[in-house]
């Protein structure tokens, strides 16, 4: 009994040496013992313990990096002492993070004066071919007879005593000069010399008329545009027909537009038309056939005949 009681005792007492011996190897782990920092090979953190006592890591954005060297530049250079009131005032988030009002490299328009109205402000668009004035044929080298007998009949009652071109004598049509200005004056007296002698408009050719009113506009003039349109309105054509084939549509700024229903020949704007068949003041897209120009002759020889 005494021998067992022996042997009891030695197994206990190497128990508990092997537990302690066992407990000091456990406090001397790597993870546990932060005086013996040393690397484990099997981990992949480098070194583990010096992430328990390793000092708080600050993150910074990009613009709060740019704004501090800048702030650093400021205050390095002795120039810029002045400005160190940006130094006491504390910055927030928003004005560390918010985008700058002004950007750089953008130079402000100067300011308009007040005497300058909006509609020259506007920066005109040539490259458009909307809505640009058209180019007119030259001037004919020769004028037809019964071109020849209107100007005649326009000196003789008066119409032409403003012009430049005009003489103390009798003109002879053949030396008007060949300009825009020439061509114009005769227009507008050609449609005076009408509004003065309407009586005979209701002597005149109607086929010819017609034919006249459904070639469309000689020009996009507003003028000469709402002449034609009375002229189609009088025989009772549609708009949209004429507008529709029309070449000069694209730069018309009344295409379709309709006027009032016209029970009578307005003969102010039947010679404006026939004025500018007749001098070719039409724009250079136009084509004037030959029937139209025959119709033309005709109807100024017997405004001529009719007014004597």
């Amino acid at each position: 009994m005494v021998f067992v009681a022996a042997l009891r005792s030695i197994n206990l007492h190497g128990f508990l040496l092997h537990h302690k011996a066992a407990s000091l190897q456990l406090l001397r782990h790597p993870l546990l013992d932060p005086l013996n920092p040393s690397p484990n090979p099997n981990s992949r953190v480098s070194n583990p313990s010096s992430r328990l006592f390793s000092p708080p890591r600050t993150f910074s954005s990009p613009a709060a990096q740019e704004i501090d060297s800048d702030s650093s530049t400021l205050y390095s250079n002795p120039q810029n002492a002045e400005s160190t009131d940006l130094e006491s005032k504390p910055r927030s988030l928003y004005s560390i993070f918010a985008k700058p009002s002004v950007v750089p490299g953008v130079k402000k328009l100067p300011p308009v004066p007040d005497g300058i109205s909006k509609k020259e402000r506007r920066v005109p668009v040539y490259g458009s071919s909307r809505y640009r004035p058209m180019e007119e044929k030259e001037f004919p080298k020769e004028l037809s007879p019964e071109v020849l007998s209107l100007v005649s009949r326009l000196e003789e009652e008066g119409y032409l005593k403003d012009a430049n071109f005009s003489r103390e004598g009798p003109l002879d049509p053949k030396d008007i000069p060949s300009t825009l200005y020439s061509r114009h004056f005769l227009k507008s007296a050609a449609e005076k010399f009408g509004q003065d002698h309407q009586e005979i408009a209701k002597w005149l050719s109607g086929s010819d008329l017609k034919k006249i009113a459904l070639f469309g506009c000689p020009s996009i003039e507003r003028k000469t545009v709402f002449s034609a349109k009375r002229l189609r309105s009088f025989f009772s054509i549609q708009e949209d027909v004429i507008c529709r084939g029309c070449k000069l549509k694209s730069s018309c700024k009344f295409v379709n537009q309709r006027v009032a229903r016209e029970e009578k020949l307005i003969l102010a704007d039947a010679m404006r038309i026939l004025a500018l068949f007749a001098l070719d003041s039409v724009p250079q897209q136009l084509f004037i056939p030959n029937d139209l120009k025959f119709s033309v002759r005709k109807l100024l020889k017997e405004v001529v005949s009719l007014s004597n």
